[in-house]
């Protein structure tokens, strides 16, 4: 890589295995490459590689391996029991020789990583065969696709708020989901196409969504201003009914009370009267 960090490592070239395959061959018995998890060739250099699941910080005050100097050994001051049954890697490390050194994905800092520590790790993965695996390329489309879709129609269905919230939940649960798989299975998801495709889902459905929500404005806006011309022409329609009423009701009752003074029949100019005033109501 650009950034000089020691990820992968070495398995075999052509048909000879690595000294570190070797090696862990002797001791956990998988000498087949098919039972080790994780490989893949290189066909520009005819060789098979895999990614170095490291086992903890590599830096030099905080690397999970015992580290004792040669001095302590010849004076004896290192008990036996402190290397009994255990891989005994020999090597310099010199602060004067960045050689002895190397980057991890701990640290990028000069003098900090010893090489022996990255050996170490590089062993240690292929005995408990815990290399990094990573998802097949039809895996990540599929994945990417799913969210694609599931991003659409959460911003078609829901609020523009709401969907812009669940969206950016939906993109934490993606990292997160994929942090949990590569610490605790080696699993590595390629999760920037999947945000990517989330991101465009979004940011493209968006515009369209306001223009959804503009039309139905605008169609609620016009149905409401034809509402309101419709009231209006009906308040007018009954003012002038009302208005070419009363001027008829108003002589009907004038000759009813002449035909009360007349002497008229009562009950008959009662009801002219009870009839005018329904028409007043």
């Amino acid at each position: 890589a650009e950034d000089k960090v020691t990820r992968r490592a070495l398995y075999s070239v052509g048909e000879e295995p690595s000294l570190h395959a070797q090696l862990a061959a002797l001791i956990s018995g998988k000498s087949k490459p098919e039972s080790i998890k994780g490989l893949f060739y290189e066909s520009e250099v005819e060789s098979q590689y895999f990614f170095i699941n490291y086992s903890g910080p590599t830096q030099e005050d905080k690397q999970p391996f015992a580290e004792v100097s040669a001095i302590e050994v010849l004076t004896r001051r290192v008990s036996p029991q402190l290397l009994r049954d255990k891989i005994v890697l020999v090597g310099t490390k010199s602060h004067k020789d960045a050689g002895d050194f190397v980057f991890t994905p701990y640290s990028r800092a000069l003098f900090e990583n010893s090489k022996l520590v990255a050996h170490a790790n590089i062993i240690e993965t292929l005995i408990h065969n815990t290399a990094i695996v990573q998802t097949p390329l039809f895996i990540n489309i599929l994945m990417t696709l799913v969210l694609a879709v599931f991003t659409t129609a959460l911003v078609l269905v829901t609020t523009p708020g709401r969907s812009l919230a669940l969206t950016l939940a939906g993109m934490l649960t993606v990292f997160f989901v994929s942090l949990v798989l590569f610490r605790l299975f080696g699993l590595w998801l390629f999760i920037s196409h999947s945000l990517i495709g989330i991101f465009s889902a979004y940011y493209l459905l968006v515009p369209y969504r306001l223009i959804i929500e503009y039309k139905k404005r605008w169609q609620f806006q016009k149905r409401n201003e034809v509402l309101k011309q419709v009231e209006e022409l009906k308040s007018n329609f009954m003012s002038l009914i009302t208005h070419d009423l009363k001027t008829p009701v108003a002589r009907i009752q004038g000759m009813a009370e002449v035909l009360s003074r007349m002497g008229s029949d009562t009950k008959i100019v009662s009801e002219i009267f009870a009839s005018t005033q329904e028409l007043n109501l």
